[in-house]
């Protein structure tokens, strides 16, 4: 597996451990707006890893011939 995979599974799990949290505080009005920008700035930021780690993995995935017809990008192109 590759590191950046890891780094970011890593980071995933970083962000999910606190999403109950993060849910109660903003129930009880626990939550500060410069506290919701600060963990809406790391939800984007984790997309944008996301987002260009399946771009990588796009661009390093040989063609899947199906059926001798079609080529497609990737293994998982079709989820």
């Amino acid at each position: 597996m590759k590191r950046e995979t890891i780094e970011l599974v890593k980071a995933l799990k970083a962000v999910t451990v606190n999403v109950e949290n993060i849910g109660n505080a903003l129930l009880i009005g626990r939550m500060t707006p410069a506290e919701q920008r600060e963990y809406a700035g790391l939800l984007a930021g984790l997309a944008e890893l996301l987002e260009t780690h399946a771009e990588d993995q796009e661009a390093n995935s040989p063609p899947v011939v199906d059926a001798g017809r079609h080529a497609l990008r990737s293994p998982t192109s079709e989820r």
